[in-house]
């Protein structure tokens, strides 16, 4: 994708996270310094007057630590199985979607989803291939939301970073 998400806990204490995303930079940070300056570069780049500015730049330095991942978004014209007989991909790893907050939803979904086919077929392939057959549907649509969603948000704010909507 053409984006990065910077995640930092909040401030003094670290009481929350926060992520920032913005045009994805080329590699990735190799250290926390180096994450709070591309992170500071995003806020930078929304400008520098307003009084937002002030408060972000104090949030990263007050911030115990920042760290810099690159988000993928799955393609949902790739095989959504695993490959491998006793795997099954949950939260996250299954459906990696902007920092929206549908991820926990759909993680706590996966669980409850996979629990059940465990309770059915036991522990085994047979349980995570059932899992993976019900959660196929309903990750790809709230994925695809997610995705129009953000492609129009950042459409409605005049930048190119967003995803081009399917």
């Amino acid at each position: 994708e053409n984006c990065s998400p910077l995640h930092f806990p909040g401030g003094k204490g670290g009481g929350s996270s926060w992520s920032i995303i913005g045009p994805a930079a080329d590699g990735k940070s190799q250290s926390d310094g180096e994450a709070r300056a591309r992170v500071l570069g995003v806020v930078e780049s929304m400008g520098t007057a307003g009084a937002n500015y002030g408060l972000f730049r104090d949030v990263i330095g007050d911030s115990p630590i920042v760290i810099e991942n690159k988000l993928h978004v799955r393609d949902f014209d790739l095989p959504w199985e695993s490959a491998y007989d006793g795997l099954a991909y949950t939260g996250d790893a299954a459906h990696p979607v902007r920092p929206t907050g549908e991820g926990t939803a759909l993680a706590f979904e996966d669980a409850v989803v996979l629990g059940r086919a465990v309770a059915s077929y036991g522990l085994g392939v047979e349980a995570l291939r059932a899992y993976e057959r019900e959660r196929y549907e309903p990750v790809r649509l709230i994925s695809e939301k997610i995705r129009r969603a953000a492609d129009a948000f950042y459409r409605n704010k005049g930048d190119t970073v967003g995803y081009d909507a399917k």
